[in-house]
């Protein structure tokens, strides 16, 4: 009997038992634990993980190209999210620092200046909370 040259599918390489295991492990659970919950053998894990692994990188390069179109598209209408979640992710910003509440419940801010050949940890601040009162 002549074969095709394609290799016989099996639940550990099915797309829908990939996914399984990427979100079992994603979520916390072993590598080991994801595939008894599957009913998998530690290699058939090993190998279906490491050839999703494979298949995301081959396609990196698209799915940076349509990514960009989308941020394009989102920025036309006035949204920054999807570049900035990008730049935030290839470490070209940093992320915007979340508002706290300061002690009396109001929002502070942190001044930050940095002086002239000095480094960032040389880093003068001071605080500003919305509630300050000077004692009367």
């Amino acid at each position: 009997m002549a074969t095709t040259g394609k290799r016989k599918r099996t639940k550990a390489s099915e797309p829908s038992t990939t996914a399984a295991l990427v979100a079992l492990t994603e979520n916390g659970l072993s590598r080991t634990d994801a595939g008894r919950a599957l009913g998998l053998r530690k290699e058939q894990v090993d190998a279906a993980l490491d050839e999703a692994k494979l298949e995301m990188q081959a396609r990196a390069a698209d799915y940076a190209r349509l990514h960009m179109v989308a941020s394009e598209k989102a920025a036309e209408k006035g949204k920054a999210e999807p570049m900035q979640w990008a730049l935030e992710r290839l470490g070209v910003v940093q992320p915007a620092p979340v508002a706290q509440a300061g002690p009396q419940g109001g929002t502070t801010i942190k001044i930050g200046i940095l002086l002239p050949g000095l480094s960032e940890r040389a880093i003068t601040a001071t605080q500003v909370t919305d509630g300050d009162t000077e004692p009367a």
